[in-house]
């Protein structure tokens, strides 16, 4: 038999687009895999038609078919997952010391704005959990943490390590950047928010479309005008995965790898009303921690027979 450490990894069998197990998996010429439907969109929604994962680009747009074999191993670990989670649900039943909020948000991440890296046009609230553009300069500590020119706060939480989940309310803003920054970033002077300066974002840009910051800038299309954005981070895996939640779908997932500690950034302009503020919210949806992987970790031990059975069956080494 098989060991549990020779069979496949459950990474191979979830799209990096939806981070859900394949449905209609596909492969492109690069060789990676995502669903049909993911990939579809993705591209259409893309300037240039590459692979979300290596960045390949592509002079049109490939032709594609339904992998079988893997699309029949991934209905499997659809019915890995469904008893799996099952079994989970009577274990945690039976653990009345841990609260429903922590078993249910182990990944949700409780972020506060920092005072001391906030740009002096920003006002924060007192809880640390809203900020708005003041339209008035305020006389603060220029502090080595402070940036000085462009309108971005850190917070004051980072990881250098697992997977942590967010929202953030941009309500009717439109004129934003949210996501992701090293910790060394420079925060003097003019910088350019692009991923090779060290930010992960997705930005809202007044009179412009939908953008990340790759390098150069990748626009997308996106309908109806996002009003809540959840961010999703996977240290180890190199991802930063946007999503919109009032319509339960996911814009855009960067791959890459890093190196040191990371802190949730906020960048706001021209923003001088009460409606125009930005807020870190509570985690109220239970679907889009499920999706990034919380009850995978958990119930990874529980699947360990179902998995070794797929990997004799398909023979995969």
């Amino acid at each position: 038999m098989a060991s549990p450490t020779s069979m496949l990894a459950e990474e191979q069998v979830h799209c990096a687009i939806c981070l859900d197990v394949f449905t209609n998996p596909v492969s492109i010429p690069c060789g990676h895999n995502f669903c049909m439907a993911c990939i579809g969109s993705y591209w259409k929604s893309s300037a240039r038609i590459m692979c979300p994962m290596c960045k390949k680009t592509f002079f049109k747009q490939p032709d594609i078919s339904i992998n079988t074999v893997l699309r029949e191993i991934s209905e499997q670990f659809k019915e890995i997952r469904t008893n799996a989670v099952a079994k989970l649900q009577k274990i945690t039943q039976l653990n009345p010391g841990q609260s429903p909020e922590r078993r249910r948000f182990q990944i949700n991440m409780d972020i506060t704005f920092d005072p001391d890296t906030a740009n002096p046009w920003l006002q924060l609230s007192e809880g640390g959990h809203q900020i708005r553009h003041l339209g008035t300069w305020q006389d603060l500590a220029d502090t080595p943490e402070r940036f000085d020119t462009v309108v971005i706060a850190l917070s004051r939480e980072g990881l250098s390590s697992g997977r942590r989940y967010w929202e953030v309310q941009v309500g009717e803003k439109d004129d934003w950047y949210i996501g992701v920054a090293r910790a060394s970033v420079n925060r003097k002077g003019r910088i350019s928010v692009s991923t090779a300066h060290g930010y992960w974002a997705l930005a809202m840009k007044k009179g412009q479309e939908y953008r990340v910051s790759s390098s150069p800038p990748l626009l997308l299309s996106i309908e109806p005008k996002l009003k809540r954005v959840g961010v999703y981070v996977d240290y180890e895996e190199g991802q930063v995965s946007f999503y919109d939640v009032q319509n339960k779908g996911h814009i855009y997932t960067f791959m890459d790898s890093f190196k040191e500690k990371l802190f949730p950034f906020f960048y706001l302009y021209c923003c001088d009303k009460a409606s125009d503020t930005m807020m870190i919210c509570p985690v109220q949806e239970t679907y889009l921690v499920l999706m990034h992987g919380h009850a995978k970790r958990n119930y990874s031990q529980t699947t360990k027979a179902y998995k070794t059975e797929i990997y004799m069956k398909y023979n995969l080494n």
